[in-house]
């Protein structure tokens, strides 16, 4: 018996991109040895951390004020506008970024959930949101952020079989890994069983 696949709010799923995902763009040559640009940089990850985005977003904005060309708060100011609902402002931080380093796995990702979830039409593009998430897990296939990531592009674009079997990878090694955000992607694979009209038992997607 098929059901009908449930609306998807926006908000529901941006707990996928971690603090785990957002370490791993650490600038190459390690960090600012100016000590205001290092405490900044400090604080405002832990904000990240307690999931305090609006002062983390305020914060990398000082950052980069002393650092302009920084890779990685350009990177958190960009994650941070994307939680705090800014996609327009983020979708043009990531495509530039994206631009001058285009072997980071961790920005195509961003640009894809950007792309993929916002509501807004003039930004939103699923199929682009597609190619940059499958770019992404590419370069980082077990990543489980990622293939998060692309399971939702293949739900929003209506590749319901695909976005189940990718879901059903993530569901499993998130919980193998025990990680934190087990719930949100139990939620993920329910959405997912549910468009594509397959009717099992949930009670362990919790």
């Amino acid at each position: 018996m098929k059901r009908c696949s449930p609306v998807v709010a926006v908000a529901s799923m941006l707990i996928l991109i971690s603090p785990v995902a957002l370490a791993q763009i650490a600038t190459e040559g390690g960090e600012s040895k100016d000590p205001d640009f290092v405490e900044l940089l400090r604080t405002a990850k832990d904000a990240t951390r307690k999931g305090d985005w609006a002062r983390a977003e305020k914060i990398f904005r000082r950052a980069i004020e002393l650092r302009p060309k920084d890779e990685e708060s350009q990177f958190l100011l960009g994650t941070a506008l994307i939680q705090t609902g800014q996609f327009r402002e983020a979708l043009e931080r990531l495509e530039q970024l994206e631009k001058e380093f285009p072997d980071k796995p961790e920005v195509k990702n961003n640009l894809a959930w950007i792309l993929i979830k916002s509501t807004d039409p003039s930004i939103r593009n699923p199929k682009r949101g597609l190619r940059y998430a499958r770019e992404a897990v590419l370069a980082q296939p077990s990543d489980l952020n990622m293939l998060g990531t692309l399971a939702e592009a293949h739900y929003q674009l209506g590749n319901h079989d695909k976005a189940v079997r990718i879901a059903r990878i993530v569901f499993a090694g998130a919980k193998m890994r025990g990680a934190s955000n087990f719930a949100e992607y139990g939620n993920l694979l329910r959405r997912c069983l549910r468009a594509a009209g397959v009717t099992e038992d949930e009670s362990g997607l919790d």
